[in-house]
């Protein structure tokens, strides 16, 4: 082989493993950061000194179990958020009326 060749082929390989070496850190760089529904967080079910269940669930979720709420049957009623639990009823949200503007 002459020298030239050898010397093509040796610059060639190099601006190919530059190349992959480029492509390979730029996808690298461009791994997107896991969704926030994608983040879960464990929750056992303890009853009687004893782990019933395990769940994995979002953090704001998680967060709203482990606040010890009021869990209740909502069955056969159109319950949704806003509304208030008072004296063992289910009061809706409060409609704030525009006040009248008179000329």
């Amino acid at each position: 082989m002459s020298k030239n060749f050898k010397e093509v082929k040796k610059d060639y390989w190099n601006l190919r493993k530059d190349l992959f070496l480029r492509r390979f850190k730029k996808q690298e760089q461009t791994v997107p950061q896991p969704l926030a529904s994608t983040m879960t967080e464990r929750i056992a079910f303890v009853l009687d000194d004893e782990v019933i269940d395990i769940i994995n669930c979002q953090p704001r979720f998680a967060a709203i179990l482990l606040s010890e709420p009021l869990i209740l049957s909502l069955q056969d009623k159109n319950i949704t958020p806003g509304w208030k639990y008072i004296d063992g009823e289910f009061v809706p949200p409060k409609v704030e009326e525009e006040p009248n503007e008179k000329d």
